[in-house]
This record gives C-alpha cells, sequence and structure tokens, in this order.
C-alpha cells in the first residue's frame, strides 16, 4: 500500500520510529528486536578455563602484525579472523584443554595447532565462516580435513575426545 492510498487524517503516532528513508513509496519504521541466547549450560564462575589467557594474550600479539611482517609480502592478521578464532573456541574447547599454538599465516589468517602423543589437529581461520580443520589421530593414522563455515562440532568431537586434560 503506497502513502498516496492512505486517507489525509491518517494518523502516524501509531508506528514506532521512522527510519529516515526518503521515498514516496512507503514509510518504514523499525523497533529494536532482542533475543535472549539459549543456556547450553549453567553458568560458572568459579575459574577461568586456562587456555583463555594465553590465548588472549597471543592474539593480542598477532593483531599488530601490520602488512609485510615476515618481509615477504604477508597481508597483516585480520583482527576479524583472530575475533572469529576466539568466538569459535569459546564454543569447542574444553576448560581443562591447553591453549592452542596460534601462528599467522601469510594471507591473514591464523592457524590453531594442537598436538599430543595421541593425535594433532590444525585449524585454519582464513576469515570468518571460513575455516579449514585438519585432524591426525596418531594411533590409528586417520586423516581428515575438513572445510567449515558454521558447525563446529567436528572441532569439539576431536578437542574434547584427544585434548581433554
Amino acid at each position: 500500500m503506497t502513502a498516496l492510498a492512505l486517507p489525509r487524517n491518517y494518523d502516524d503516532r501509531q508506528w514506532p520510529v521512522r527510519l529516515g528513508v526518503a521515498s514516496h513509496f512507503s514509510q518504514s519504521v523499525s523497533e529494536s528486536v532482542g533475543y535472549q541466547r539459549p543456556e547450553v549450560s549453567v553458568p560458572s564462575s568459579a575459574t577461568q578455563p586456562k587456555w583463555v589467557e594465553p590465548t588472549i594474550d597471543r592474539m593480542g600479539e598477532l593483531s599488530t602484525f601490520l602488512h609485510n611482517w615476515d618481509r615477504r609480502g604477508s597481508a597483516e592478521v585480520s583482527v576479524d579472523a583472530l575475533r572469529f578464532a576466539l568466538s569459535l573456541l569459546s564454543q569447542v574447547m574444553p576448560s581443562t584443554a591447553a591453549p592452542p599454538s596460534i601462528v599467522p599465516l601469510g594471507h591473514g589468517g591464523i592457524q590453531l595447532l594442537w598436538s599430543n602423543a595421541a593425535a594433532d589437529l590444525e585449524v585454519e581461520v582464513i576469515r570468518p565462516n571460513e575455516v579449514i580443520a585438519f585432524f591426525l589421530d596418531k594411533k590409528t593414522g586417520v586423516e581428515e580435513e575438513i572445510p567449515l563455515t558454521t558447525d563446529f562440532s567436528s572441532i569439539a568431537y576431536f578437542l574434547w575426545s584427544k585434548f581433554r586434560a
């Protein structure tokens, strides 16, 4: 329905805030929409997981790497990749797991690495929602490389089964 179809005495005050979009076709309005994130587990305030502080410290170091940080023309480390990696870790890491080794990559992404006698896990965060995970089970010799975008359950499974202390 266009504004021309409304009667002249139409009361605009019934709607929330106007968006300020200059158009004679419609007058858009919007109200903020909020939602509560589902609670997956009982919140804990006992202690911070041991991997958090060293991970944040290392990511802080990497955020200072500018273009050509390795003198071979590498891109600066992407803050978006760092933030996404930290968000990913907060979703999948066991609280008792060791922090990952974090390595900058030439394209601006980062690589998260875990290794022990039983397994290796490499997670390359290229940019938000573009992740490649490489799993190696050293006991069975099974290797797997998986491109991921939003479902990181395979990373969580591997971390919880092979790297939880």
